[in-house]
């Protein structure tokens, strides 16, 4: 077999493949002979069908199966034998083949580029940093006793923070607003819930009140045809409630599913689960950073054949949460636009992050592989034989060493940084991650 190398194209490279007419006849001979022992054709004895017959019924089918063979075979040894690392699967461009002749093919494809790797050694890098304190725990406490509010009926003129329960009907220049009418609808005045003006309009209206009311539509309003638009608002109040909100005492903890230990036993239990928040948000965030910082010091060319796959990856599992198991629909060009940048990037990413496993020879912790889990199986009814059944399967144990080993690598590299910290606050954090800086 001869294997010829072109020359490399960036991360593109072509072999071509030579098999000599001797080994594709000694191949041709011991599949033909298989054939020859298995043939059962009429009028004759198993093994006793002369060669012309199975030349003629089973010729051509032989030597395709032949050439698919040794195309598989022979590829692989010529990878081997180049040390080429393919990134994706290579790809047939040029075949010739004919009964009796040397075979000849072209596999093209693409390899992972070499990585000459930056690490953040002495790179100054920002860590975020945060506290847990008693305001934040008085702050979600509030937001909790909110949603317990009750809406009582008053018979007075509405003020800010009342409840107000309406019908409106909206026109411009006479016109009726397509979408702008409503009837019995709860509105809080002064949630900003609707456009600037009409809460205010409202505010001072007693049940059983009509009333014109005049607004503008913002400039960047999302319906196009009405922003920056002057309307008429048609008002009917129907009635207006004022909030009452739950004491701040035991009886809201008992109000959430608290019994023992009220208000107290309560403020100790956000206290924790807040504190796991934070420290799991501040992790994802640092460990986000560190990524970026990899990403903006390594100049990498990656292989367009793995952004693909990572594409057709993030593609599927997107389907998958949204749609359930049903069949994936193929790739759009627009879901390939949209996709394209966050898959290079992410290849990218599990190029660099390989690279520093490699180089700092990291392993995944074991410890910190068995507290992840025992985190998982926290809300189990029986957390031990969770644990066991997780760590019994080699192939979910390998994904939770992947995140384990990605934590390894953000803390390595913030280490070798020349790092300072900038101080946030427990909602920072939190927000931060409800808006997804994730990768």
């Amino acid at each position: 077999m001869q294997v010829t190398l072109a020359p490399a194209d960036g991360l593109k490279r072509q072999i071509t493949v030579t098999i000599p007419a001797e080994r594709m006849e000694a191949g041709y001979k011991a599949k033909f002979n298989q054939v020859k022992q298995k043939a059962k054709i009429d009028g004759f004895r198993p093994g006793k069908v002369p060669n012309k017959v199975i030349e003629s019924r089973f010729g051509e089918s032989i030597y395709q199966e032949l050439v698919s063979d040794l195309i598989r075979d022979t590829l692989f040894e010529a990878l081997q034998k180049e040390d080429l690392n393919p990134a994706g699967m290579p790809t047939i461009t040029e075949m010739k083949a004919e009964k009796g002749q040397a075979m000849e093919y072209v596999a093209a494809f693409e390899v992972f580029p070499e990585i000459h790797l930056k690490t953040l050694s002495g790179v100054k890098f920002e860590k975020t940093a945060a506290e847990l304190k008693d305001s934040d725990i008085d702050q979600v406490l509030e937001r909790l006793r909110q949603q317990r509010v009750e809406w009582v009926e008053v018979d007075r003129a509405s003020q800010k923070d009342d409840q107000v329960t309406i019908d409106f009907d909206g026109e411009i220049d006479g016109e009726a607003i397509k979408g702008g009418k409503g009837k019995d609808m709860p509105l809080v005045l002064g949630s900003g819930s609707m456009i600037p003006g009409f809460e205010a309009g409202i505010t001072g209206m007693k049940a059983g009140d009509e009333k014109m009311i005049d607004v503008t539509f913002p400039a960047e309003y999302h319906e196009k045809t009405l922003s920056g638009k002057a309307a008429k608002f048609k008002i009917n109040v129907h009635k207006v409630c004022e909030p009452k909100l739950p004491a701040l005492d035991d009886s809201l903890a008992e109000a959430f599913g608290i019994k023992e230990g009220g208000l107290e036993a309560m403020k100790a239990d956000m206290r924790k689960h807040m504190a796991v928040e934070l420290e799991n948000g501040l992790k994802v965030l640092n460990k986000t950073a560190a990524f970026d910082r990899l990403l903006e010091l390594n100049e990498l060319d990656i292989p367009s054949s793995a952004v693909e796959q990572e594409m057709q990856a993030m593609h599927e599992q997107s389907m998958r949460q949204m749609a359930g198991e049903k069949e994936v629909p193929p790739l759009t060009d627009a879901a390939r636009e949209y996709l394209r940048e966050p898959a290079g990037r992410r290849v990218k990413m599990g190029l660099l992050i390989a690279e520093v496993i490699k180089q700092k020879e990291l392993k995944p912790d074991a410890g910190k592989v068995k507290e992840m889990v025992e985190r998982m199986s926290g809300s189990y009814e029986s957390p031990a034989e969770f644990v066991s059944w997780f760590m019994s399967d080699k192939e979910r144990l390998r994904q939770i060493e992947a995140v384990v080993l990605e934590d390894q690598v953000a803390e390595v590299l913030m280490k070798e940084a020349d790092v300072s910290e900038k101080a946030v606050s427990y909602d920072d954090v939190v927000n931060a991650q409800q808006h997804g800086h994730h990768h």
